[in-house]
């Protein structure tokens, strides 16, 4: 039987307002919105239950109709969602996107004041509940000492997963390395952690290895938009 997974990290709103004409700056705009849930550790959780894998989540919403949904969907998905606290200070976090109508984004909006409250502090009642959990996945919304306090106090034999989310937030994995065993991100995300230019795939093959070099047991860097000559018309991953 397959172990438990454990997902520490974001659970949000998600929300897409795609132009209808082309945008202009300054004043209002005519668009089409759509809602759903996001946030990196939820979207995994809930790819890992439609899975049929048996998976906890532990983040943090707002006490408001936001997070309630949120929660709710995931567990009747039978995720454990248990260990997702409320706040009674923030609202649950929200990513919001404007895009234009050929599909490229305008500007986007994060709130997510709401993940600085998942400190070791809060995390630490998780970590007995969910002792079982041999397999961890982190996201870097998570403040960066508590992504350092979860790598020391992972149960030995345990297996973490991390994903870097983006490239002002993969700087919070610095120093971290060598307690991921397999570190999951974007040729930015792998150019600001390893200081190397990502250009191509060869490149992110590069930077790979030398985030193994400084103590990442694995690591996958994307390369969706890699030049079609180099990768023909399909996303490549970088292994290393």
């Amino acid at each position: 039987m397959a172990p438990p997974v454990v997902c520490f990290g974001a659970a949000h709103v998600d929300r897409r307002a795609r132009a209808i004409g082309a945008v202009a700056l300054a004043t209002s705009n005519p668009v089409t919105v759509t809602r759903g849930a996001g946030g990196v550790a939820r979207n995994v959780a809930e790819t890992l239950a439609r899975l049929g894998r048996s998976v906890a989540l532990v983040s943090r919403v707002g006490d408001d109709p936001d997070g309630a949904q949120v929660t709710a969907d995931l567990a009747r998905l039978g995720v454990d969602v248990a260990a997702v606290g409320r706040s009674p200070r923030r609202p649950t976090a929200s990513y919001t996107a404007l895009i234009d109508p050929a599909g490229e984004l305008v500007v986007a909006l994060a709130d997510m004041a709401i993940y600085d409250e998942l400190t070791a502090d809060a995390l630490r009642p998780a970590l007995d509940r969910l002792a079982g959990h041999t397999v961890w996945f982190l996201d870097a919304n998570l403040p960066a000492g508590a992504i350092a306090f979860l790598l020391r106090a992972r149960p030995a034999g345990a297996t973490v997963a991390v994903d870097a989310v983006s490239v002002a937030k993969a700087a919070r994995l610095a120093g971290l390395l060598d307690g991921i065993d397999l570190l999951f991100c974007n040729r930015d995300e792998a150019a600001a952690l390893s200081g190397m230019a990502v250009a191509t795939p060869a490149d992110a093959a590069a930077a790979a290895d030398a985030l193994r070099r400084r103590g990442a047991r694995a690591v996958v860097v994307g390369c969706g938009d890699a030049e079609p000559d180099a990768v023909g018309d399909r996303p490549v991953q970088a292994v290393s």
